[in-house]
């Protein structure tokens, strides 16, 4: 299992070939692109191989896997991704079970082609998946259910916020759960308290629980500081030693 960073993180510093460099030297494996990254790629890649990490994961937008599909897929190529993750998309107009159903279906559709061309692909969640439907399901449990072929990037601080047991979604669907991501809460959160609070590390990843789960990718949201990012950087790599030592 690999400890993975989202590049996101730096986006107000804008320092990503550096922010990499310091990665590594922390003991980070890995890092998750973004769109941001795309353009400056082989820059990038470049500082990965220099720091002896990779990117085998990547958010991109599904209208790009849809509408660029070779474009995209050469973009993952270059930064030598494996596996993409679709990190939302505007869902404002879908209302009932019917609705969510056949956009499962679309992300099912554009999943069957990442996959026969080499890659994973999947979903990541943010907190509206975590509404309920008419049947009682929750949104994120449809599109599971209905694309049967895509993987789940489990953000477990937005599942919580959501008002699901992550604990629990991530246990029911574990066959489907091929990474996990954490952040900190804001202070302004609904579910704000100390980082170890949501993260509760020795339970996602009990060896019944983790059989998929390629990797933990890491996340600060709210940036205050280039500091803070650095600390928490930091903070996360020394807990996750803690886990492979466990292990």
């Amino acid at each position: 299992m690999l400890l993975s960073m989202q590049l996101f993180s730096t986006h107000r510093f804008q320092n990503y070939v550096q922010f990499i460099k310091n990665l590594g030297e922390m003991g980070y494996d890995a890092v998750e692109g973004y769109p941001a990254n795309f353009e400056d790629r082989h820059n990038i890649r470049a500082a990965l191989d220099g720091a002896g990490m990779t990117m085998p994961t990547v958010h991109m937008g599904l209208p790009m896997l849809e509408d660029e599909f070779d474009t995209a897929l050469g973009i993952c190529r270059d930064l030598g991704v494996k596996t993409i993750y679709v990190p939302g998309y505007d869902t404002s107009k879908f209302k009932t079970v019917a609705d969510w159903s056949a956009f499962a279906r679309r992300l099912g559709e554009v999943g069957k082609r990442v996959q026969d061309a080499g890659f994973g692909y999947g979903w990541h969640n943010h907190t509206d998946e975590f509404k309920r439907l008419e049947d009682g399901r929750y949104i994120m449990e449809v599109l599971l259910d209905e694309a049967p072929n895509i993987e789940w990037q489990a953000d477990i601080a937005w599942v919580d916020k959501g008002g699901a047991d992550p604990l629990e979604l991530t246990g029911k669907y574990s066959n489907r759960v091929t990474a996990l991501h954490f952040r900190e809460l804001t202070q302004h959160s609904e579910s704000a308290g100390p980082l170890g609070r949501l993260l509760d590390w020795d339970a996602y990843f009990a060896p019944e629980r983790n059989s998929k789960i390629k990797l933990i990718v890491v996340e600060h949201e709210a940036q205050p500081t280039a500091e803070s990012l650095y600390r928490f950087a930091k903070e996360l790599a020394d807990t996750y030693k803690t886990i492979k030592t466990k292990s």
